[in-house]
């Protein structure tokens, strides 16, 4: 910035203060998407897991570790493509199977599943999401112009109605957040019953499922 462009600035008040109130919803975005990030990686970070009790722990840690070296970009892909589905997913896994498998191996798989219009929905706006923080990182500046009120006036504008969709998607995740925490206590209380101990103690590998309340 040229020194007579930040006298003219540092000499007009109306600039001076719009420009402090799009420096303060500009944080309030960057704080709403770094709290978004956070959230999801912990979901993402304990959606699944499987090992053997030699294993189960470093493989969470492993998993936990891949999920927080993410970008938001790459957080959104693996969410869609693991934990949210348009429908019930054919069982698949990514670990050891067969005769083989070391015994008392365990799986937990958590995901949620919407209508087809609903996840299309959600795959958008997601998506939508993750470029309107790229664009607040990278170009918000060179699209507007922060030297007059008129542009100081539609950045405010721009980052307000940035604002309200972050803090919708955070709200909506903050709900499949609570639905994946139910989801764990009943698991973890379905582990203490009685059929599971037995499996558990008799070492035998059996493929069964069990259907939480």
């Amino acid at each position: 910035m040229g020194e007579g462009v930040h006298k003219t600035l540092q000499g007009d008040p109306a600039v001076a203060a719009m420009r402090s109130e799009v420096e303060g919803l500009m944080g309030r975005c960057v704080l709403c998407l770094q709290s978004y990030e956070l959230l999801l990686k912990e979901v993402l970070a304990e959606s699944k897991f499987a090992g053997s009790p030699d294993t189960l722990a470093s493989n969470r840690a492993k998993r936990r570790d891949r999920v927080e070296k993410s970008t938001l970009g790459g957080l959104v892909t693996e969410f869609l493509g693991s934990t949210l589905f348009p429908n019930l997913p054919e069982p698949r896994t990514e670990t050891e199977t067969g005769p083989d498998r070391p015994t008392g191996w365990m799986e937990f798989r958590f995901g949620i599943t919407m209508p087809d219009e609903e996840f299309a929905r959600v795959e958008i706006a997601l998506t939508a999401l993750v470029k309107l923080r790229n664009r607040l990182v990278h170009t918000f500046l060179t699209e507007h112009d922060m030297q007059t009120v008129v542009g100081c006036t539609t950045a405010k504008d721009d980052l307000e109605l940035a604002l309200d969709q972050i803090a919708g998607h955070l709200t909506e995740l903050l709900s499949w957040a609570r639905v994946f925490d139910t989801t764990r206590q009943a698991y973890a209380k379905a582990m203490q019953s009685e059929e599971v101990m037995a499996l558990i103690v008799s070492g035998k590998n059996i493929d069964k499922e069990f259907k939480l309340p």
